[in-house]
C-alpha cells in the first residue's frame, strides 16, 4: 500500500513538472478601463429597451457583457498591484475608475427604476460588486489611494442607487451617504 502511495506521488509530481506553463497576459490598466467604458456605453440603450419591455434575461445578458471587461479590469489591477506604479499614474487610474462607476451608474439607474428587473439581476450585481470591491481594495491597500473617499466626494455618484440595488463595495471606508 505504501508502495502504491509513493508511486502515485511520483507520477503526480512528474505530470506537474512536465506540464508546460502558459504565460498569463495581463492587460494594461488604461486599456482595461477603456474597454469597461466602451462596454457600458454599448449596452446602455439595449438595457433601456429591455427594461421597458420587461425582459429580465436580456438585461442580465447585457450586464454580463459589462461584467467581462470589469472582471478583466479587476484581474489587471490585482496582477499589477505587485508592480510599483507611480503615484500620478495610480491617481489617474483611480479617476478613470470613478468615471467607469459613473458610466455604470447610468445603466444601474435605469435598472433600479424597474424593481422586477432589478430583483432579477441580483446575482449579476453581486458578481459586479465583488469585482468593484477587488479594484477598490487594490487602490486603497496596495497604492494608498483614498478611493472610498473619492467615491463619496464625487457628486455624480448616487450611493443610494448603488445600495438599493445591493452593491456594498462603496460602503467601505466609513464615509457617510447623507450628502447623496
Amino acid at each position: 500500500m505504501l508502495f502504491k502511495y509513493l508511486m502515485a506521488t511520483v507520477a503526480l509530481a512528474a505530470v506537474v513538472i512536465s506540464s508546460p506553463t502558459e504565460p498569463t497576459t495581463v492587460a494594461k490598466p488604461a486599456d482595461s478601463l477603456s474597454q469597461c467604458g466602451n462596454a457600458i456605453t454599448q449596452v446602455k440603450e439595449p438595457v433601456v429597451v429591455s427594461c421597458k419591455e420587461g425582459k429580465v434575461e436580456k438585461v442580465k445578458s447585457h450586464l454580463i457583457t459589462v461584467q467581462k471587461p470589469i472582471q478583466v479590469l479587476s484581474f489587471t489591477f490585482s496582477s499589477s498591484s505587485s508592480i510599483v506604479i507611480q503615484k500620478e499614474v495610480v491617481t489617474k487610474y483611480s479617476q478613470e475608475f470613478i468615471k467607469v462607476l459613473i458610466k455604470f451608474q447610468s445603466v444601474l439607474t435605469v435598472i433600479y427604476s424597474h424593481p422586477k428587473i432589478s430583483a432579477g439581476c441580483t446575482e449579476v450585481f453581486a458578481k459586479l460588486d465583488s469585482h468593484f470591491d477587488s479594484i477598490c481594495t487594490v487602490f486603497k491597500e496596495k497604492h494608498g489611494v483614498e478611493i472610498y473617499k473619492m467615491i463619496h466626494e464625487e457628486s455624480s455618484i448616487n450611493v443610494t442607487v448603488w445600495e438599493k440595488t445591493g452593491f456594498k463595495f462603496q460602503s467601505k471606508g466609513g464615509y457617510s451617504t447623507i450628502s447623496h
